[in-house]
């Protein structure tokens, strides 16, 4: 049977979100009387004495899959002009795209690693920091040399990758078909977003009542998700405001 009033789906919703909620609270509590505080502990101590061979690996990885697929870019750019079809092209936006995706992924990597490895228990503490900086600098020198050889084979991309505005200036250079991508990419992004900030609240939240976590990871993620949902809003009222001008 389908539900059509949408108070009624609401209220399902929250009558099932509590039941789920119910069924967790319940079972952390019983896990934490299992011994679940002692169990986040010895994984925690495991993931600090790990970080630095974690960021290695990371950083080895990632950038060795960014330097061949930089390669493949580069041979295949060539025979974009005998390609009527585009293929050609399209192989290298997806080669350079994931390289820029890599390198995103491996500062953030990177930042978490070193967040949970710069501890004392970490007798490779001061490695890691030497890992998280060149490894860092590193891939932000892949992504502005992915972005010169984007500019290189399409000359009307705009924007120097050292600058504040490169964002901005990149955005106008780009055409009608790109930005609707990039908008559409964006929507989508910010739902994942937003539903994977709501459930991180709710363990969050179970970490604190039954493992003693703490409440910054609550108010962090809350911080963001405001921001995101704020920033949306204002920038969604400035674009009807646009339109009506």
């Amino acid at each position: 049977m389908k539900v059509k009033n949408s108070y009624l789906k609401l209220m399902l919703w929250a009558l099932t979100g509590a039941a789920i909620g119910a069924v967790l609270g319940a079972g952390s509590i019983l896990f934490a009387k299992g011994g679940a505080a002692s169990l986040a502990e010895l994984l925690y101590a495991g993931a600090v004495r790990s970080t630095l061979w974690i960021q290695l690996i990371v950083w080895l990885v990632l950038g060795g899959c960014s330097l061949i697929l930089m390669n493949k870019a580069k041979k295949w750019s060539p025979l974009m002009d005998s390609d009527e079809e585009g293929i050609t092209e399209k192989k290298v936006g997806d080669a350079q795209n994931i390289v820029l995706t890599l390198t995103n992924v491996n500062l953030v990597i990177q930042f978490m690693a070193f967040g949970i490895g710069f501890d004392k228990r970490n007798t490779f503490a001061l490695w890691s920091v030497v890992v998280f900086l060149v490894s860092t600098i590193s891939m932000v020198c892949v992504e502005i040399a992915v972005i010169k050889q984007v500019k290189k084979t399409n000359p009307l991309k705009k924007g120097d990758p050292a600058d504040f505005a490169f964002l901005k200036t990149w955005e106008e250079s780009c055409d009608e078909a790109e930005r609707l991508q990039i908008y559409h990419c964006g929507y989508k992004a910010f739902q994942i977003t937003r539903h994977a900030l709501l459930f991180g609240l709710v363990i969050a939240l179970i970490g604190k009542l039954n493992m003693g976590t703490g409440s910054m990871s609550i108010l962090l993620l809350g911080l963001i998700m405001l921001i995101q949902s704020i920033s949306y809003g204002i920038y969604s009222l400035r674009e009807k405001k646009g339109l009506q001008e």
